[in-house]
């Protein structure tokens, strides 16, 4: 809280674990335990713009109150290599997907 709180510009947050899938409650073992607690520390900090993540190996992507949550594809599913790159431009996050991985752009508001 104290890092978002004392952050002079737009914050990316990068976990392996998962924050939010919609689908899944805090119970589930793909989810951190104190996901709720830290979603509200991002929402509240107006901050946080994106969060990417891995764990779930099948990827989705959840925009929940303005913060766009990644998970990535992974690598151990495929024989095919996948991964992505990420780049950011302004108000924009371009993920560039190889292999099964999905290219998208989400804008940082």
């Amino acid at each position: 809280e104290k890092t978002v709180d004392e952050a002079t510009k737009p914050v990316i947050v990068l976990c392996h674990e998962l924050f939010l899938l919609e689908k899944y409650d805090n119970d589930d073992d793909l989810i951190l335990r104190n996901r709720d607690e830290a979603v509200r520390i991002f929402e509240k900090s107006d901050k946080v713009k994106l969060v990417i993540s891995g764990h779930w190996h099948f990827g989705d992507y959840v925009c929940h109150n303005n913060i766009h949550y990644v998970a990535l594809q992974a690598l151990c599913l495929h024989e095919e290599e996948t991964c992505s790159v990420i780049t950011l431009d302004g108000n924009k996050a371009r993920i560039e997907g190889f292999g099964y991985q999905k290219s998208f752009e989400v804008e940082l508001r």
